[in-house]
């Protein structure tokens, strides 16, 4: 029987990571199938922290410093989402959504509805994903100054 691989290193992530950031950097240019693959690659890492913090979090969770990262990005990550769907939102009040002007007006009004409330959402998230940073971090949420930890 073959030795087992060890598996994805730390240096393997940062390639990938140096990869990602050639691929989706804003130079390389923007387009329907970038977004969808953006779309898919935030997905695959989502279910990845997901795992991470749950089912394997007695091998995969950071600890207090690494988890303060973590919420951090996560917090940022919320918040842009939330401004790509408020573009979002301004482009089909506008007029200017692709597709938008072959969809009827009911079908756009419950995209414009769903939009509002994802936004929403997505700003709550991230305001509660700074908590929890802030709290985690020892840091005063109005100033960012660290305070002592209890």
């Amino acid at each position: 029987m073959p030795p087992s691989s060890p598996g994805p290193t730390a240096t393997d992530a940062q390639r990938l990571l140096a990869t990602l950031a050639t691929v989706f950097d804003d130079d390389a240019g923007y387009g329907p199938q970038l977004t969808v693959a953006a779309a898919g690659a935030l997905n695959l890492l989502a279910g990845y922290l997901s795992t991470c913090l749950g089912p394997a979090q007695t091998a995969a969770a950071p600890g207090p410093d690494q988890l303060a990262e973590v919420l951090l990005a996560l917090h940022i990550a919320a918040l842009s989402l939330h401004k790509g769907l408020t573009g979002a939102v301004r482009a089909l009040d506008q007029g200017r959504l692709r597709g938008a002007a072959d969809a009827d007006l009911a079908q756009l009004l419950l995209l414009r509805g769903a939009l509002d409330r994802a936004c929403r959402g997505l700003l709550g998230t991230a305001q509660a994903l700074a908590d929890a940073h802030h709290a985690l971090a020892g840091t005063d949420t109005d100033t960012d100054t660290v305070r002592p930890r209890p």
